[in-house]
């Protein structure tokens, strides 16, 4: 297995590390938080049901939208695993060529979901329905992460 380097440490969810910093506590606390890790993998799977069903089962009426809103659910599931899976091929393919061999897998990951997420995220904030707010709300969350990630690491280089 591969050592991760310190600095890939703590930014799965930056913004939570970033309140237990103000609050005086190691960000360390949080990287061992389940409830962190089920309500992020919660929202991304809502936001990609969300584009699903807009995309794909928005116009269905009657019993088949209930059969539509079921069918979605294994479906973004398989979609994904799919999704980790090439993502999966696609960085072992990089760090074989000699390619972003400083990045940690699991960072490489969260930037290819994080890239899919914001995409989808972008989709529903430009719709005219409820839609748009929640895809303005993940947008507003991702840009919160990122710029408390800007902070964490700008906090460890002057420590």
């Amino acid at each position: 297995m591969k050592n991760e380097p310190e600095s890939s440490a703590g930014f799965y969810f930056a913004l939570p590390r970033l309140f237990n910093l103000w609050r005086g506590r190691p960000h360390q606390v949080s990287e061992a938080c389940v409830f962190e890790a089920y309500m992020g993998s919660v929202g991304i799977f809502g936001v990609t049901y969300l584009f699903a069903w807009v995309l794909f089962a928005g116009k269905i009426s009657g019993w088949r939208m209930i059969f539509a809103a079921a069918l979605l659910i294994p479906a973004v599931w398989v979609f994904w695993l799919l999704v980790l899976y090439i993502n999966a091929l696609f960085i072992n393919f990089l760090h074989g060529k000699g390619l972003f061999r400083q990045i940690t897998n699991r960072d490489a990951q969260n930037i290819y979901i994080g890239v899919i997420l914001t995409a989808f995220a972008l989709h529903l904030s430009i719709l005219h329905g409820w839609e748009r707010w929640i895809g303005i709300f993940c947008l507003s969350g991702l840009g919160a992460n990122f710029l408390a990630m800007i902070m964490l690491v700008m906090t460890r280089k002057r420590s």
